[in-house]
């Protein structure tokens, strides 16, 4: 009998919290290393980090929370 597969997803939070944290997240996203993405869309840097987003694959899941 096989064992099932496991399967495991690596969500990287804070984007857009600082630059330096939005550009390693972007950085490991385009390497396929994560399987999700958190924003901070009311953090001080989400609006100038927010385009490194569309490089991003477009099978990786991203939560956009405001709140």
């Amino acid at each position: 009998m096989t064992k099932p597969a496991r399967v495991l997803a690596i969500c990287a939070d804070d984007f857009g919290l600082t630059p330096a944290i939005s550009r390693g997240i972007a950085q490991l996203a385009q390497r396929g290393r994560l399987s999700a993405v958190s924003c901070l869309t009311n953090g001080s840097h989400w609006a100038g980090s927010a385009a490194l987003l569309a490089e991003l694959r477009p099978d990786l899941f991203v939560v956009v929370a405001y709140g």
